[in-house]
């Protein structure tokens, strides 16, 4: 904005952040380029630094160069091949790649794919944690299995060990499909209900055989 212009009365207060100037200035200014009216109001709150990095002054020797001259000169050099962070680290601090682009394109920035050899060793490490996790589950699904076998077998035992008392209610819902008369479901239901080894064994047989076998245990097997 101020390119071919005489600075001539013009200053930075470090306490508005304004380019200050008497009117005057301005106004001769402006009448040459109308959008500098925008810069009599605009703080600029970093004016030192821009001072610093616009000056005449720069380095000059054999290495120096701007940064666009040295991106212009990563583009060149095809080369350069950045795999690790610890990479990008070193090629920074040798100053052989800048972080920085001119240009805002997808072409500035490329992601390498991984080596074959590393993506082998995660591809290894990946089918090891699911084999594991797979051996794991086998190992539950069997300590399950095991676990419901073990119940089962208990409860045979106790069934063995502590015989069962059958109910009245159970005696007779277990008489009722054998087709007795109600006054022979009675006398069998008493029977039974006292003699609850005889209401066992009657019960743990197959229903075909069921009357026969209640018939002779009462003495009427006829």
């Amino acid at each position: 904005m101020f390119r071919g212009t005489s600075l001539s009365g013009f200053s930075w207060n470090s306490e508005t952040q304004l380019i200050e100037a008497e009117d005057e200035v301005w106004d001769k200014l402006i009448d040459s380029k109308p959008d500098a009216a925008a810069l009599k109001t605009k703080k600029v709150s970093n004016f030192n630094e821009m001072l610093q990095l616009f000056a005449k002054d720069r380095a000059s020797g054999a290495q120096a160069e701007t940064t666009k001259e040295r991106n212009a000169r990563l583009k060149e050099n095809d080369s350069v091949n950045i795999e690790t962070v610890p990479e990008v680290d070193d090629f920074c601090a040798a100053n052989d790649v800048v972080l920085e682009s001119q240009c805002n394109t997808d072409d500035d920035i490329q992601v390498l794919p991984p080596t074959s050899s590393r993506a082998k060793k995660c591809k290894s490490r990946k089918r090891k944690v699911e084999q594991q996790d797979e051996d794991l589950t086998s190992m539950i699904m069997n300590g399950v299995g095991s676990v419901a076998n073990a119940i089962l077998e208990g409860n045979k035992i106790l069934e063995r060990a502590y015989h069962r008392e059958y109910t009245g209610e159970e005696i007779y819902n277990a008489l009722e499909p054998l087709g007795l008369d109600s006054h022979e479901i009675r006398g069998a239901l008493n029977f039974l209900a006292t003699n609850q080894a005889k209401a066992r064994m009657l019960f743990s047989c197959p229903p075909l055989i069921r009357l026969g076998l209640l018939r002779d245990m009462m003495g009427s097997g006829n």
